[in-house]
């Protein structure tokens, strides 16, 4: 896995809710979140309703592999913007997921 997804990942872990068997979950948000209704590992409904509810379609599917993947790329290309940011010109700042 490349450190585009590692980073996505390690953002996928943090953000998510989980079942007792480690599944992504959908999580309720409180009404004042501003997120909308519901997120699955950080990716909500009023931000990135398409992709939002194609999780919750997975996982309603018990397609969790799948979901789990699907977040990863999600967030990996909502944040890639930031590999371009002026500050990963320096390499002191830059630390690689191994």
């Amino acid at each position: 896995m490349d450190n585009r997804l590692l980073a996505a990942k390690a953002i996928v872990d943090f953000e998510a809710r989980r079942d007792k068997k480690g599944h992504l979950m959908v999580y309720h948000l409180p009404p004042n979140d501003g997120g909308g209704r519901f997120e699955v590992a950080g990716i909500n409904e009023r931000y990135n309703p398409s992709e939002c509810a194609h999780l919750v379609e997975l996982l309603e599917a018990k397609k969790f592999d799948e979901a789990e993947s699907y977040a990863q790329e999600v967030i990996a290309r909502d944040t890639d913007a930031a590999e371009n940011a002026d500050s990963r010109l320096n390499p002191g700042v830059e630390k690689p997921f191994l």
